[in-house]
């Protein structure tokens, strides 16, 4: 008795946890199945010519950024090099600064002619919901800026 017991409890409980992982994979895939998939501009609801146009409108604007930011990241390495010259030549490293901000200066107007495209193709509601989700994300920005300024302002006293 106590023998099959000592056999019988190991075996039991592998069978217990086996089966519990399965139910738990198929509860998680059914979930995952059934949620539709979530996009940055969902909580517009646009109708499908709207998702088809926006889509366009990304599309373009991303095939306009793509070499926009590998200048940058080109430029960014070039003054890198700059900066840990033996003699490094101020006004050349200067120059590489202003140039990688005027290709960022770019890259803001494209992403700023990309929103107001959008924002054309909206009715009045969407509109509202998309310009208040604007006001949003540059108030956390802001505030994310002002931690990073007050944490910084700490730093130096410390």
């Amino acid at each position: 008795m106590m023998k099959t017991q000592r056999i019988l409890n190991p075996v039991l409980l592998f069978v217990f946890l086996l089966g519990s992982a399965q139910i738990f994979a198929q509860v998680k895939s059914t979930t995952k199945e059934n949620t539709p998939k979530r996009t940055p501009l969902m909580y517009l609801q646009l109708n499908e010519t709207q998702q088809a146009q926006a889509k366009i409108f990304f599309t373009e604007m991303q095939k306009e950024m793509i070499p926009l930011r590998l200048d940058v990241q080109e430029k960014q390495v070039a003054l890198e090099k700059l900066l840990i010259a033996k003699k490094p030549d101020k006004e050349e490293i200067f120059n590489q600064v202003d140039e990688i901000a005027s290709i960022k200066v770019e890259i803001q107007k494209l992403r700023i002619a990309n929103k107001l495209k959008l924002r054309n193709i909206l009715n009045e509601d969407q509109r509202v919901r998309f310009d208040n989700r604007q006001t949003m994300i540059k108030k956390r920005k802001t505030k994310v800026g002002e931690t990073a300024k007050s944490c910084n302002k700490s730093l130096k006293r410390v």
